[in-house]
């Protein structure tokens, strides 16, 4: 019988690498029957949606539970560990936050062994960058999803053994208009722009008002660009509004609550991205986090909808949660291409 490649995602999410994982499987004539996908993952939405899309996945539920596979013969191991103890808008704490999972990534690397390996998180201080460095024993590629044809302006590290081509220059540039749903929807669930911020006159003068904070941008539109502010409560940075021929920023995992990204509908409205927005802005499938299957098995042999009270949709605020988690699918296929089977 034909040895199936073993493949070990730790701190899986919603599955983002198994989708990218699809890809790469189509450009090596492969199939699902050809491997096996285990997958770590404690939050329980986000197991559900990748159970409802991915039934034929072994599933071990903590990430400290990849002894389960000591002695395999592992050919991807990979991961996104917790990004909390690492980001800038965190407290910084690293491995003093209850939360660092990275001494277990160490662990699981030089244990497992396998063939290929990959592991995410955000950009962070230098001293932290190479203590990670050092115990995954490579140095981090920085790639921002907006240059992998996305519209999603969001810098993160990848370390990994997997050669990785260019990326510059070889995919369509997207705008946050192009991602939106029938261009702008809910116009009727448009809100107004803080009055002082906008005075009258054409959006064009309003984009030279001194007082407007440039984001990020540059010549070619990459970046995102805010042109105005919401007029709600709350910390600053969710009261920005992006232009629509700009870039996203970054999504998050404090999402939902009138936190995730809002767009400039016109001169003088904004409203929030929807789910399926974001989606979009991480490329994965519309929909994909639409529903999730909450049953209590491991693994399902014949996938069905026989059982149908395990089969429930999943609330916008966990959506936005999962997604601001998840990996930007097109980057992890642009890495992964390179892998050899």
């Amino acid at each position: 019988m034909k040895q199936k490649l073993k493949i070990v995602s730790l701190c899986d999410g919603m599955s983002c690498g198994a989708l990218a994982l699809d890809t790469w499987l189509e450009q090596q004539g492969l199939t699902w029957d050809d491997i096996e996908y285990h997958a770590f993952e404690i939050d329980k939405y986000a197991d559900a949606v990748s159970r409802y899309n991915y039934p034929l996945m072994y599933r071990h539920g903590d990430a400290r539970n990849y002894k389960n596979l000591l002695g395999e013969d592992i050919f991807l191991l990979m991961g996104g560990f917790p990004c909390q103890p690492y980001s800038f808008s965190g407290k910084g704490k690293a491995t003093e936050d209850e939360r660092d999972l990275s001494n277990l990534i160490f662990d699981a690397l030089k244990e497992l062994k396998p063939r290929y390996f990959l592991f995410e998180n955000v950009p962070m201080k230098k001293e932290h960058q190479d203590r990670i460095s050092e115990g995954i024993g490579v140095e981090p590629t920085i790639i921002n999803s907006q240059d992998v044809g996305t519209a999603h302006h969001r810098k993160r590290l990848y370390w990994t053994n997997i050669e990785i081509d260019g990326w510059h220059n070889l995919y369509k540039d997207v705008s946050l208009k192009d991602i939106l749903e029938d261009g702008f929807v809910d116009r009727d669930k448009s809100f107004c722009l803080d009055a002082n911020y906008f005075k009258g006159g054409s959006m064009k003068m309003y984009k030279e008002k001194s007082r407007r904070q440039l984001v990020f941008d540059t010549e070619n539109k990459k970046g995102c660009r805010q042109i105005g502010v919401a007029d709600i409560k709350g910390y600053d940075i969710i009261k920005r509004v992006y232009d629509p021929d700009y870039k996203a920023p970054s999504l998050t995992t404090m999402q939902g609550g009138w936190r995730q990204p809002k767009v400039a509908t016109s001169e003088l409205y904004w409203r929030n991205l929807t789910p399926l927005e974001c989606e979009r802005l991480q490329t994965v499938p519309d929909g994909y986090t639409r529903y999730g299957n909450f049953d209590d098995g491991k693994r399902v042999e014949v996938f069905s909808f026989e059982s149908a009270e395990d089969i429930k949709p999943i609330s916008n605020s966990q959506r936005y949660k999962m997604l601001g988690n998840g990996w930007t699918v097109a980057v992890i296929s642009h890495i992964m291409k390179n892998m050899e089977k």
